[in-house]
């Protein structure tokens, strides 16, 4: 059972494995979003004939499977995110913002100048990747952004709106009915995690603080007026890009049953 992001080490890994005595049989996980612009993770068909990749690719949801010849990819349980399945969130009246901040520092510059270019009064948490030095962006939090080390669940409870960029957590937060502006950034290669499908209904991109601000207050008045269509949005996101990491689930996608009755 391998994480399985289809780089160079893992086909060496894979065709090793193949080359040694015995039978073995090689499952890929793949349970997490990802964009399409992550071109690594497209996997080549082409490749199965010379033993790179996995007898099985277990994906995070619908939105990732495929159907084509030599590849078996299956469903998997989305193991980090069990506690999607165990929230309920309502964005509804809650005015204070979460700004989820990515890996890459270009990008980090430009949200925080968006931010403070939309002029909010509200209350604004901004959390950073836990891989980014944080003291190298304290200065440019002005006003009532104050930065926070909270899990994100209990933040996602007490915001209305989620601001961010290249960053799974934007697909876990709509997928719990909370709204996303998502910025472009302009720089370097754009990770887009959200579909097309519910765009400009519960998410949106956004380039400076005058669309952040028409966006914060279209979301506010669409969880106000039409409810019943962001968490249906939602509802359908959770189907899509995640799958409840049940004892069922597991024992299925990594076939434990068969395992066991062959041992």
């Amino acid at each position: 059972i391998s994480w399985y992001e289809n780089q160079p080490q893992d086909k060496n890994f894979y065709k090793g494995l193949r080359s040694t005595p015995g039978k073995v049989r090689i499952y890929g996980a793949q349970l997490f979003p990802w964009p399409a612009t992550l071109l690594n993770l497209h996997v080549d068909e082409g490749e199965v004939n010379f033993g790179l990749i996995p007898d099985r690719i277990l994906v995070n949801g619908t939105y990732y499977l495929r159907d084509e010849d030599g590849l078996d990819f299956k469903m998997g349980p989305s193991l980090r995110y069990s506690r999607l399945f165990k929230t309920k969130i309502s964005a509804k009246n809650k005015t204070a913002l979460l700004v989820l901040l990515p890996f890459f520092e270009y990008e980090i510059d430009k949200i925080l100048k968006v931010v403070k270019e939309a002029r909010f009064s509200v209350e604004i948490f901004v959390k950073f990747h836990p891989a980014t030095e944080k003291n190298k962006y304290i200065h440019q939090l002005e006003g009532k952004m104050q930065m926070v080390d909270d899990d994100i669940y209990t933040l996602f409870n007490r915001v209305g709106c989620v601001i961010g960029r290249s960053t799974s957590s934007l697909v876990e937060a709509t997928s719990l009915g909370i709204p996303v502006i998502s910025i472009n950034t302009g720089c370097g290669v754009e990770y887009e995690y959200l579909p097309k499908f519910g765009k400009g209904i519960i998410w949106q991109n956004a380039s400076n603080g005058r669309e952040i601000v028409n966006w914060v207050n279209i979301f506010s008045d669409l969880l106000k007026a039409k409810s019943d269509l962001i968490y249906a949005i939602a509802k359908k996101y959770k189907e899509m890009f995640f799958c409840e990491p049940t004892s069922e689930k597991i024992d299925e996608a990594f076939e434990l049953d068969e395992l066991a009755k062959t041992s």
